[in-house]
């Protein structure tokens, strides 16, 4: 037979009675201790630098824009693949370098080594990912300037809209050929 114990509950009571007793005796010392560490707190929050992230939600057809891209290939990606592969088209060297050209971003740089240091920091706070379902995605940048945040979040879109404008005027010039 197994024998089972149920606490007593008025032993359960007095052990609660007592942590209550023990707690108000020393409220003086939990409030002082709540006091410092909300203090030490706020002066820690206080030296991280302000972050401001600008986004924009793009709709992709992912068809036209990576069929050219994976035409030779045998085996046809996933959507992970798919994903990795556009993220890597979009945030491109040659596309950030006209990006940060014309965002100004270099303005203040001297030398080519600080250009491309440039580059490669802005090349890490982008950020392409899908958003949810279907052929949304969302690019995102990341900057202590929220003026700069957005207007290089805008230039990137505008960048990558008119680069999909030409794209796809040539697929429809090809297929009209092609029918022809």
């Amino acid at each position: 037979p197994i024998v089972t114990s149920t606490p007593d509950l008025n032993a359960v009571i007095r052990n609660a009675v007592g942590t209550i007793r023990g707690m108000w005796s020393h409220r003086w010392a939990g409030i002082a201790a709540a006091w410092v560490v909300g203090v030490v707190a706020l002066v820690a929050v206080s030296f991280f630098p302000q972050r401001y992230e600008a986004t924009a939600r793009l709709y992709v057809n992912t068809d036209s824009i990576l069929k050219p891209l994976m035409r030779d290939l045998t085996v046809q990606p996933n959507d992970d693949q798919r994903i990795a592969m556009l993220g890597r088209v979009v945030i491109s060297r040659p596309n950030v370098e006209t990006l940060v050209r014309k965002a100004g971003l270099d303005e203040q740089a001297g030398t080519q080594a600080q250009k491309e240091a440039i580059v490669d920091s802005v090349m890490k706070t982008l950020d392409f990912r899908p958003a949810g379902r279907g052929n949304l995605y969302t690019l995102a940048y990341r900057d202590r300037d929220p003026k700069r945040a957005q207007e290089v979040i805008e230039l990137l879109a505008a960048m990558f809209i008119e680069s999909n404008k030409g794209s796809k005027a040539s697929d429809t010039d090809a297929a009209k050929r092609f029918i022809e």
